[in-house]
């Protein structure tokens, strides 16, 4: 399993990965652009984000992608819709 997490400085220095280095390869990312998210997220199976767009531009070239995975309360950066259209689960923070 692949976990790529696409704007890893957003979530501060102090972050310890090791539970889903057990589960998978890990893969980070310091600031990703819309216009980079394509080539980065290929291979991805879950992607954990905080502010980077999620939406048919961004995530069409991720074939394997079954979660997306939003390190804040708010989701307003995810089309829902696409999401749903291709079987993507999605989930954020409980607060």
């Amino acid at each position: 399993m692949k976990i790529i997490f696409l704007d890893a400085s957003t979530l501060g220095d102090d972050i310890d990965y090791a539970q889903f280095e057990k589960i998978g390869e890990v893969v980070k990312y310091p600031f990703t652009s819309s216009a980079e998210a394509p080539n980065r997220v290929t291979d991805a199976d879950v992607l954990v984000v905080n502010k980077v767009l999620i939406n048919e531009q961004t995530i069409s070239t991720a074939e394997k992608l079954k979660l997306v995975c939003v390190a804040a309360t708010g989701t307003n950066n995810l089309d829902k819709d696409y999401l749903a259209e291709r079987g993507i689960a999605w989930r954020n923070v409980a607060g």
